[in-house]
């Protein structure tokens, strides 16, 4: 959450420094708003609107290029996945998770769910990778 009643730019560039090093997978980023009944709601020190965008903002770019560089260090790397179903996107591809816990999709004619298959990853997209089922 940012822009939490209270939370200071150094709050914030803290928060930042730490998506910096810990290189999260994923973030679930939200900008704070005021709910009715919850102790929040009484505190004073409300960040403006426009200050809870930029830092929203600033963040999710950060999260979104930390993910990009880790999604795109599997491509040209092999990895197991067990399979799980037909692709949602596509009739000819199939979908599943790898042992380091990326979806990943890739063409197949053969392949069934429960199966686990080497797949050699040619590409990365936002939440996902996409290779080449190996024979």
């Amino acid at each position: 959450i940012v822009g939490f009643p209270g939370e200071t730019e150094e709050d914030f560039e803290k928060t930042m420094q730490l998506v910096r090093n810990c290189e999260y997978d994923a973030l679930y980023i939200f900008k704070y708003s005021k709910r009715a009944g919850t102790p929040a709601a009484m505190m004073d020190d409300a960040l403006p609107e426009a200050d809870k965008t930029r830092r929203f903002m600033a963040l999710e770019e950060l999260q979104s290029s930390v993910q990009d560089r880790i999604y795109n260090s599997y491509v040209g790397k092999t990895v197991s996945v067990l399979v799980e179903r037909q692709s949602a996107r596509s009739t000819e591809d199939m979908t599943g998770h790898s042992t380091c816990h990326k979806v990943v999709n890739f063409r197949a004619n053969e392949t069934r769910p429960g199966e686990i298959v080497d797949v050699v990853i040619s590409h990365a997209k936002p939440n996902s990778l996409y290779g080449t089922l190996m024979s």
